[in-house]
């Protein structure tokens, strides 16, 4: 053990002798070298469990869309009891989310089920950390766990790289998609922000054990002040990630996040000492994951817009622009897929992710999106499709609702990139909640479901297990109806016509005496639904009713509006929410409430645009 007796700090030799008996860490590093290797064991077989998870999910899904009777889960026996038990255990343990929704632009608690990983993983990088010492003691202790805590440091920079890409390996081995692995991503970093933290103050710590020797580090060890500088780039680093400086300016914050991540690369080759050369290996594997992720996105884009994307805009009631895509390289993607759209004519590097309304049988093969305009990019294309479009005096108001603006713009695509929600179509109940705009992901899923279910029935197939669908849209005004109404008039007839029943319910949110139009727009719904909901006095007030179309004012009652839905609902029910983050916490909240009261498990997919 290294003793600081007989040493004389004053004198230069003796303390710059003593300095660097106390740099050598050749002993530790391959102490940490084990640490890292640990880490990524463990990174690896949490990722092959969830592989086998995810794929015998979806196996069982598959599969029971074949059971007969069509859909029956087998929840008879110990074993079947017992399984559907722990999923609805496990459900409600995961499902609920408790964050502030009105300063979620500040600060956002995620869903249980995510905290738990975080506090999993961070426990996992303190465990390897702290334990085992290995009998050292005060003062080489401090070099032990700062070594440590470096190589620990180091090993997350893959990690990072793999949990950021829109071409993920882990997204594509586990079936989570990208957008979610971006939680991850920003709690990895985080976590190497801290161990970087532990990795400074503890070489701190052993340099300031000794008289004067923390001045002679400085001065004689290009290590120690490279180090600094790269700990000052992962601080900035972490620091514009925080939610407001990031949506603030997105374009300047990607940009700068990727010149700033190269340059934190750079300090670390030039930081790590020689006796831990071998560390840099995490250093150039994080570069190659991700020049193949950029190699394959680039081609793929090549690939997509090799062919010209047209888009035709139509300005629409709530500054919404409804936006017509036509590409020929496009021609197939999956229900609640979205894409990355850029039009150079309202801003050369600007990109907007959107998710995708129709499906490939539907709109002529044409990718069909809804945009809300706030500011930039969405804002100027909502404008400068108002100024096209046809407005004449003289036209009518069902001429102008129903006007078709046929100037093409060139357009830039990205993807599609798949959503990673179960098959509705495995589930015998199914409730779709939408809120504004959320609304183009659960008619994406209702379109692809009426579509299947049509082709089954005209082919005298075995039909879904899916029997009731119900589709709650919450809008402002009653005139949003006409962002999708031809689209959920062709779903819901498709269903119809395979047998598996639907309601409809819209529910306006704005008061009644704001909105005069009401009887302008009709809204689909189940004449019975209609009279039940002016018969109680529990239910919204309906608006209009004509020959079966109706709106509700107000807002629904959550806790009602689900037990009504699933209270006779036979097998596995899914629900499924799109919209604000009030809006999915609330739903969140009842239907863990009502898991606890069911004895089937709900399956609930969260699709989030907050």
């Amino acid at each position: 053990m290294l003793t600081s007796e007989g040493v004389d700090f004053s004198n230069i030799r003796d303390a710059s002798k003593f300095l660097l008996e106390l740099r050598d860490d050749s002993i530790y590093q391959l102490d940490g070298n084990d640490r890292a290797r640990y880490f990524w064991y463990g990174i690896a077989a949490f990722i092959g469990v969830t592989e086998i998870l995810n794929f015998s999910w979806r196996l069982h899904l598959r599969s029971r869309k074949h059971s007969q009777p069509a859909g029956e889960a087998n929840l008879s026996g110990i074993f079947g009891q017992a399984t559907g038990a722990a999923t609805n255990l496990a459900r409600r343990a995961t499902y609920l989310q408790m964050t502030p929704t009105s300063s979620a632009f500040w600060f956002k608690i995620p869903p249980l089920g995510v905290a738990y990983l975080i506090v999993a993983y961070i426990l996992f990088i303190l465990l390897l950390q702290f334990m085992d010492d290995h009998g050292v003691t005060d003062p080489t202790w401090w070099t032990l766990v700062g070594v440590r805590a470096g190589w620990l440091a180091v090993a997350q920079i893959p990690l990072i790289v793999l949990l950021v890409g829109k071409h993920s390996l882990i997204g594509l081995l586990t079936g989570v998609s990208y957008e979610r692995l971006n939680v991850f991503h920003r709690w990895v970093a985080r976590g190497m922000l801290l161990l970087a933290t532990l990795h400074t103050a503890f070489y701190i710590r052993v340099f300031t054990h000794f008289p004067s020797i923390l001045s002679l580090e400085w001065k004689t060890d290009d290590a120690f002040r490279s180090g600094v500088v790269t700990y000052a780039i992962l601080v900035w680093m972490s620091f514009s990630t925080l939610a407001p400086l990031r949506h603030s300016s997105w374009e300047f914050f990607v940009i700068q996040h990727i010149i700033t991540y190269v340059g934190y690369l750079a300090a670390v080759a030039v930081h790590i000492p020689g006796s831990a050369s071998y560390s840099l290996v995490y250093v150039f594997v994080a570069l190659a994951l991700y020049g193949v992720e950029r190699l394959v996105y680039f081609v793929r884009f090549a690939f997509t817009n090799s062919g010209s994307s047209k888009v035709i805009l139509t300005p629409l009631e709530g500054d919404v622009t409804k936006m017509f895509i036509t590409n020929r390289r496009i021609k197939t993607w999956t229900p609640g897929s979205h894409v990355m759209i850029g039009i150079p004519r309202f801003g050369l590097v600007q990109s907007h992710p959107a998710t995708i309304m129709s499906i490939p049988t539907s709109h002529n093969g044409d990718m069909v999106l809804l945009l809300r305009a706030y500011k930039g990019f969405t804002r100027r294309m909502y404008e400068d499709s108002c100024r096209s479009t046809r407005t004449a005096d003289d036209e009518s108001q069902q001429e102008r609702q129903h006007s078709r603006y046929t100037k093409k713009y060139v357009a830039l695509l990205n993807g599609p990139y798949g959503a990673s929600n179960a098959d509705f179509a495995s589930f015998k109940t199914v409730i779709l909640i939408a809120a504004a705009t959320g609304v183009t992901f659960m008619i994406s899923v209702l379109l692809d479901l009426g579509h299947r279910a049509a082709i089954l029935a005209e082919n005298g197939g075995t039909p879904f297990p899916l029997h009731k669908v119900t589709f709650v849209w919450l809008i402002r005004k009653s005139a949003w109806a006409e962002w999708a109404w031809d689209e959920l008039h062709k779903g819901i007839c498709d269903l119809e016509k395979a047998g598996i029943m639907v309601e409809l319910q819209v529910f306006v949110t704005k008061p009644e005496s704001e909105d005069a139009n009401l009887s302008n727009t009709l809204v689909l719904a189940p004449r019975e639904a209609i009279q039940e909901a002016n018969e109680k006095d529990d239910r919204p007030k309906a608006y209009h009713n004509m020959s079966g179309f109706c709106f509700y004012s107000g807002r629904p009652t959550w806790k009602d509006l689900l037990r009504n839905a699933l209270s006779e609902a036979e097998g596995e029910s899914a629900v499924a929410v799109c919209g604000p983050l009030s809006v999915s916490v609330e739903v969140r909240k009842e239907v863990v409430s009502l898991s606890s009261d069911f004895t089937r498990p709900i399956y609930m997919h969260v699709e989030s645009f907050s």
